[in-house]
């Protein structure tokens, strides 16, 4: 994924040029495709930067994933079909809820309306116990998930420094993927 930031997704001259040349160097160094999303402050598709973005993906010959910015949007159905239309590969939707069990209806609609043209990937809340319900009530093939599980770091806190970024009760840990959540993920979908 390339993303410079935290928070939203309306990109400046600055931050774009960052993206821009970390998705040429991602795909120029062997990634299999490029998670991004570009929005104006309106949360409607930025076509320019997308464009281009897209562009950079396709000459490589790799996947173009418009990720989760997309749940952002307030027009679905006019935004997919924006993005089929500059040449997205792939949809990561939560159906514009904080999670994809949420967001079932909406999953399962943009599934029917437009499955045979891009590639929707549910994503946001995924695990092991609830893939399987998603791939079967929206028709899709495919989920994403962080497979994330918490460490524990004591140096992240002492005395008046604390480093931490996550809320009790893991403000002392870090978040990394889990070997053992990605196999219970695949068991679970039958791969």
């Amino acid at each position: 994924m390339v993303r410079p930031r935290g928070a939203g997704f309306c990109y400046g001259p600055e931050d774009f040029l960052v993206i821009e040349r970390d998705c040429r160097l991602l795909v120029e160094h062997g990634a299999d495709g490029i998670a991004f999303g570009c929005l104006n402050s309106s949360a409607s598709v930025d076509e320019e930067q997308n464009r281009r973005l897209i562009s950079i993906i396709h000459e490589h010959g790799k996947e173009a994933v418009f990720h989760r910015a997309f749940d952002c949007t307030d027009s679905p159905f006019e935004t997919i079909e924006k993005l089929i239309h500059m040449g997205v590969d792939r949809v990561l939707t939560s159906g514009l809820k904080p999670t994809a069990m949420e967001g079932l209806v909406m999953i399962k609609e943009l599934q029917r309306r437009y499955g045979n043209e891009i590639e929707i990937l549910a994503g946001s809340g995924v695990n092991a116990s609830n893939a399987r319900k998603i791939m079967e009530e929206t028709g899709i093939s495919q989920v994403h998930s962080s497979c994330k599980e918490w460490k524990m770091d004591l140096t992240t806190a002492a005395g008046d420094v604390n480093y931490s970024y996550a809320s009790s009760p893991n403000e002392l840990c870090y978040d990394a993927v889990s070997a053992e959540l990605v196999r219970k993920l695949l068991a679970s979908i039958g791969e």
